[in-house]
């Protein structure tokens, strides 16, 4: 685990936890909004026993949450993370030429976080969108029959969103 994330300010983590009144059944969503503000997006071993000690719980406990979801994660994370459908109706629907097209224009492959820690991309598995394959999904949206030129279209939001050129 990295040690970005104590960048935060200390003022930020507890107005996170009171948001959820300090209560321990609200761990999951009280990590995922402490993953979402932090640098890197991603919890370090710091963050997660000061959450420990917060909420009363075992670093066990909060080491099981971070390790069992896959939402939440340890490691530094891109900004964007292109998630492909990797179902048999996907692979049927080319996924694979989404990934080398992800691959050639991010100039990454599979996992790897570009330079400018903007955009990675992975497999998945199936998000439910098996009628519209090839499927991305980014964030909570799901994109359906995606072409390269779909693709390059959809990075470039991604860029001017945080206002940065390739």
């Amino acid at each position: 685990m990295n040690n970005q994330f104590q960048e935060l300010s200390m003022e930020k983590k507890r107005s996170i936890m009171r948001c959820y009144e300090f209560r321990r059944e609200n761990l999951l969503d009280i990590l995922l909004d402490l993953q979402e503000v932090c640098p890197g997006r991603c919890i370090d071993t710091g963050t997660a026993g000061w959450v420990a000690r917060e909420l009363g719980v075992t670093e066990t406990k909060v080491s099981e949450a971070l390790t069992f979801y896959t939402m939440l994660h340890t490691e530094p994370q891109a900004r964007f993370v292109f998630e492909i459908c990797s179902s048999t109706p996907c692979f049927f629907t080319k996924a694979q030429g989404v990934a080398d097209v992800l691959s050639r224009e991010l100039e990454v492959k599979e996992e790897e976080i570009t330079k400018d820690g903007l955009f990675a991309f992975r497999f998945v598995p199936c998000f439910g969108s098996c009628a519209e394959g090839p499927a991305i999904k980014l964030g909570d949206e799901v994109y359906g029959n995606m072409t390269e030129e779909s693709l390059k279209e959809l990075i470039e939001r991604c860029r001017e969103l945080e206002g940065t050129e390739p």
